[in-house]
């Protein structure tokens, strides 16, 4: 069953009139900040604490149809108290709503994540290889997130396809820059600052899912015959 916006609009106010706290955080004196950091981000900014601990008959984590709500809680066993820092780095992602989730996917959501790759001139001006690889990953795991999503409301499916695009191209394009081992046109390599003769060669890449990229060898004639005309 597809729950309407308005629908989920009013269960979404009831559940605010039930357990919304407006209240501003308090911090705890006889924690740390880094405690009391996570305790603002799970109990107010990001809200973990509403489905991942335990909070009455309503809500206590489990299952809600397609959707998991795993134990967050510092139990070492059936929580994550036995995680350490790397794992918790590793396993949290701040990605779009992943499908099978109780929300509505957010196209613009979406799109935001993938200017954040490709904006910043750190990544995609001043390239190197760690920052070009570190940027793919993420993409990577938003397209994974993202790539078979369709829209619950028609007048957003333009919207989705549109930010599926973005994800696929800049996938596309940061697969291509980190074979392209040289500084050339508007290609730029700080590891590599550059021109390098030997790669006078297109990068073709294909795929979607599994992206491939291939040399293609040009005939240096082809750019003299066009430095004439």
């Amino acid at each position: 069953m597809i729950l309407s916006r308005r629908l989920i609009g009013l269960l979404m106010a009831g559940w605010d009139a039930l357990f919304l706290d407006n209240g501003l955080f308090e911090p705890d004196p006889a924690h740390h900040v880094e405690w009391n950091r996570g305790a603002h981000l799970v109990r107010g900014a990001a809200h973990c604490g509403t489905c991942h601990t335990p909070r009455n008959l309503f809500m206590a984590g489990g299952d809600v149809g397609r959707w998991h709500a795993p134990n967050i809680t510092s139990d070492p066993n059936s929580g994550i108290g036995g995680w350490t820092k790397a794992v918790y780095l590793k396993t949290v992602q701040p990605l779009p709503t992943p499908s099978g989730s109780a929300d509505i996917v957010d196209p613009q959501a979406i799109i935001r994540a993938v200017q954040d790759e490709v904006f910043p001139l750190d990544v995609n001006y001043f390239r190197t290889h760690a920052v070009l690889s570190a940027s793919l990953k993420r993409l990577d795991r938003l397209w994974k997130s993202v790539s078979s999503e369709t829209a619950l409301d028609e007048s957003e499916a333009f919207r989705l396809r549109q930010a599926q695009a973005m994800t696929a191209t800049a996938r596309f394009m940061y697969s291509a820059a980190l074979l392209r081992t040289e500084t050339r046109g508007m290609h730029r390599r700080d590891d590599f600052p550059t021109h390098d003769p030997a790669q006078h060669h297109r990068l073709i890449v294909s795929g979607v899912d599994t992206i491939t990229v291939r040399q293609e060898t040009i005939d240096p004639g082809v750019y003299r015959e066009a430095a004439k005309q």
